[in-house]
């Protein structure tokens, strides 16, 4: 019998006409959510000068007035954001426009020779599946140098040192010595102390390490100061270099206490140092306090 109220399409047809539906909803829900993004979500492994134009010919497809729209951020701001990305996340943050790209250029500078740095130091002891090649990490630090990295300056200048290249281990030191480095400006001072009597050099590079904490360099400006004949100012930086945990500074303190050399003679600050000297592994301390054994069991 024919019902005059029954849908003339079919139950299929009816199925099929609501998933296109559904389907054509989810579609138009997606392509609005990708408009109000702040940039399009393209393949970040393409890379290249050419992968940025794309994105900024692309960037005026979307709204400016966004709220998600980051473009128009202090440079200040977005460097200081940059400097707490992984290096991966760094290079995705620098394709939002051109503005970030520009701002974040020494953040991605300085992340690419921290990469250097890394791969020097794996190939010079042969760390994460590395093996050592002293020659792939002088390589690695050296294009973390052209970059402008101190630390790698140095390491450079260690390894051109110990092969005995001593003036190309130099002029690394001095690029970082000037640059503030303190490790640098340690190692360039220590160069010239074998002369005697120290030059002006040694005693001007040590003192700017000394004056930056370096307990070595305090100690070897004690050194060049006690041979100049300045023995209360060698104490001093001898004192400070042994409270910063360097051995023999402790050692020296302690006989610079006993014969009041440089420091007003104690006894019990005598003992104190020799005693802190001896723990820490001088072999000339611990001498001395296993023949003083009664005078250090009740220091």
């Amino acid at each position: 019998m024919f019902n005059l109220f029954s849908n003339p399409t079919t139950s299929v047809d009816v199925h099929q006409q609501k998933s296109r539906y559904i389907n054509g909803m989810r579609k138009r829900s997606r392509w609005e959510r990708r408009e109000t993004t702040a940039f399009p979500l393209l393949n970040t492994k393409q890379g290249g000068e050419l992968h940025h134009k794309i994105f900024w010919k692309t960037s005026n497809r979307f709204s400016t007035s966004s709220p998600r729209d980051f473009s128009d951020l202090p440079q200040e701001l977005v460097t200081k954001i940059g400097a707490s990305l992984s290096y991966g996340n760094l290079k995705a943050a620098s394709l939002v426009c051109k503005s970030w790209c520009d701002a974040l250029r020494p953040a991605r500078k300085a992340m690419k020779y921290k990469e250097y740095e890394r791969w020097g130091k794996q190939f010079k002891q042969g760390l994460c599946g590395f093996l050592p090649n002293i020659h792939n990490a002088l390589k690695m630090f050296l294009k973390a140098a052209e970059y402008g990295s101190t630390r790698a300056m140095v390491d450079a200048g260690l390894i051109y040192w110990k092969r005995g290249e001593k003036d190309k281990a130099c002029v690394l030191y001095r690029r970082a010595a000037e640059l503030g480095d303190r490790n640098a400006q340690f190692n360039l001072g220590l160069s010239y102390v074998p002369v005697q009597p120290p030059p002006e050099e040694a005693i001007k590079w040590l003192s700017l390490a000394a004056f930056q904490g370096h307990a070595g360099a305090q100690y070897q400006l004690a050194h060049c100061l006690r041979q100049g004949g300045n023995m209360e100012e060698a104490a001093g930086w001898c004192l400070r270099a042994a409270e910063g945990g360097y051995v023999r500074a402790m050692y020296n303190v302690s006989m610079c206490y006993k014969y009041g050399e440089g420091l007003v003679q104690c006894d019990h600050q005598a003992r104190k140092w020799m005693k802190l000297a001896a723990d820490c592994g001088h072999s000339k301390a611990q001498d001395y306090v296993l023949h003083h054994q009664k005078v250090y069991s009740i220091v």
